[in-house]
């Protein structure tokens, strides 16, 4: 086991600021930003440049943010889609989904036979990750849990965003993205003191077992 599963520190950031409003996001690499409610995190996301071309999945376990991005950023939200199972990401370009159907997003080329076709890039947002982590733990996430590491793995790109960000919730979604540029930010605005946020040694040991098995 890794040794951040027993660390109780607060995450390291690289970029550390005071502001009403999270100031423009850069628009390549990975990128994981504390800041508190009502700070402007989706807004940031707004004004990120992102080409028409770029396949979207937004993850997320708050039902205005779903209705927020569906709005705002033109995304489809997974139950507004008229399929009885399967959601393939290409098709639609941006969705938003939960935790437990994410077992249904797929992310494959339109060839009817096997292809050798590349990878389909796309970018991966993660939307209170820390409630995200604590629901794939969950017997709702079934197999939704695997199916996320599997997208982690093969994202182009991931934002994070949370108000209780961590080193241990950085660290499990790194393992899955190696050799990956990224910036942690961390907006200190009206911060309340004290504020901390631990995940249980148990739920982050069972989360790193699924990462090795899933990589090795």
């Amino acid at each position: 086991m890794p040794a951040w599963v027993n660390c109780n520190s607060s995450f390291t950031a690289s970029e550390v600021y005071r502001e009403q409003y999270v100031k423009p996001l850069p628009n390549e690499g990975n990128i994981y930003v504390d800041s508190p409610w009502e700070t402007g995190k989706t807004y940031a996301l707004e004004h990120l440049n992102i080409s028409d071309s770029t396949n979207l999945l937004a993850l997320s376990t708050c039902y205005t943010y779903f209705s927020t991005i569906t709005t705002k950023l033109n995304f489809k939200s997974y139950c507004d889609i008229d399929t009885k199972d399967i959601i393939n990401l290409p098709d639609y370009q941006r969705v938003v989904c939960q935790i437990e159907s994410l077992y249904r997003i797929t992310n494959n080329c339109k060839c009817e036979k096997k292809c050798k076709c590349p990878l389909i890039l796309y970018n991966l947002w993660l939307d209170e990750v820390v409630s995200v982590i604590s629901q794939v733990h969950t017997h709702l996430a079934g197999r939704s849990r695997e199916h996320l590491y599997k997208l982690i793995y093969e994202a182009r790109r991931i934002i994070v965003m949370d108000n209780d960000l961590t080193d241990l919730d950085i660290e499990w979604i790194k393992n899955l993205q190696k050799d990956k540029q990224f910036l942690v930010i961390y907006n200190t605005h009206q911060l309340q003191k004290g504020k901390t946020f631990h995940l249980e040694e148990t739920l982050l040991a069972e989360l790193w077992n699924w990462s090795r098995k899933y990589l090795y």
